[in-house]
């Protein structure tokens, strides 16, 4: 379904989905909705269940880790299943109390049809993902920007095009472990030399595991890029991306602190994007927050809607009046 889906993203890969139910997800149980045409698979919805308590609540399978979900179909029936999906999660309201969805792709069809369906669709606000429409040729995306960015650029990718330092794609399997133990190691020290509070999810083994068991099979399906940063002495950073045919998903980075003079995660952005538009790829994702170095690169954000589905029961209906009020109580 992945393969027929032309707009599905790397996070709704089979290999993605395995790795995080195999290495991260500890407390869910797969809860997939299919739809079938004539007895051919047209399209499904692949989510996990999660009981905290009393509330039983229905999540995107890869949710944390996956910066996008969306219902998967065949493109001419796109509609149609999501509208089937809607009936059916209305149909099964007894099995569930309510449908967090956080990281709908753009342009997904499912709201609408939940709301068709009769389930209480409550908007929550929205995310921003930061991102960028990438032209013909990297010296028109240069073009584009103001002149300070424009110089500061170019001098960043200086050491690259002169050979000093080499920004290598790491794609044996052997390779891609390594490079996530040093993206794991680099990624510690980087943020403690810099001040900051480092996730602490992204020292966990389990998180390792995740990493090396995704990329292992998302990256010979050309679905991720793993790169390492490397003057000729040594390893300077890490950089784990995701790419699909229309665009590249900006994800985690990891430098060593000696290679600050470099600026190497400006560094690594900007042949990213040169790459990107190289590879002929129509846009440039940064994915969730609204970090400033972002849009010093020219990136306009998008808003992903946070919403929050009830089933329409009683039981559905307490659970999401208690879970906006506390969410309001967090906001205040």
């Amino acid at each position: 379904m992945f393969a027929d889906d032309p707009d599905a993203m790397p996070f709704l890969a089979p290999g993605f989905g395995e790795a995080w139910l195999q290495h991260w997800a500890s407390d869910v149980r797969q809860w997939v909705l299919t739809v079938h045409d004539a007895g051919e698979l047209a399209g499904l919805a692949p989510l996990v269940r999660r009981r905290r308590g009393p509330v039983r609540t229905l999540l995107p399978l890869g949710f944390y880790v996956g910066n996008y979900w969306d219902v998967l179909a065949r493109p001419d029936r796109r509609r149609e299943v999501n509208a089937a999906i809607a009936r059916e999660l209305d149909r099964r309201r007894g099995a569930w109390d309510a449908l967090v969805l956080d990281t709908l792709s753009p342009g997904s069809l499912l709201p609408g049809e939940l709301a068709r369906a009769g389930l209480r669709v409550r908007a929550r606000g929205t995310r921003r993902y930061p991102g960028l429409a990438l032209p013909g040729s990297f010296d028109e995306y240069l073009a584009g920007l103001g002149r300070r960015h424009r110089t500061d650029l170019r001098r960043r990718l200086r050491p690259l095009d002169r050979g000093e330092v080499e920004l290598v794609e790491v794609r044996e399997p052997a390779a891609l472990d390594r490079a996530v133990v040093a993206w794991q190691e680099l990624r510690e020290h980087w943020w403690r030399a810099r001040g900051k509070e480092l996730n602490p999810d992204h020292t966990r083994p389990e998180f390792a595991a995740f990493l090396r068991s995704m990329l292992r099979d998302l990256v010979p399906a050309c679905r991720a890029v793993a790169w390492e940063l490397r003057d000729a002495e040594r390893l300077l950073g890490v950089s784990l991306n995701f790419r699909d045919d229309r665009a590249f998903y900006c994800w985690l980075s990891a430098f060593h602190p000696d290679a600050a003079r470099l600026g190497p995660g400006k560094l690594v952005i900007a042949e990213s994007i040169r790459r990107s538009i190289a590879a002929g790829l129509g846009y440039f994702d940064f994915m969730v927050g609204a970090e400033p170095y972002k849009y010093d690169f020219g990136a306009v954000d998008r808003h992903v809607p946070r919403l929050l589905v009830g089933s329409a029961t009683s039981r559905s209906d307490a659970a999401l009046a208690g879970a906006l009020a506390m969410e309001r109580l967090r906001a205040a």
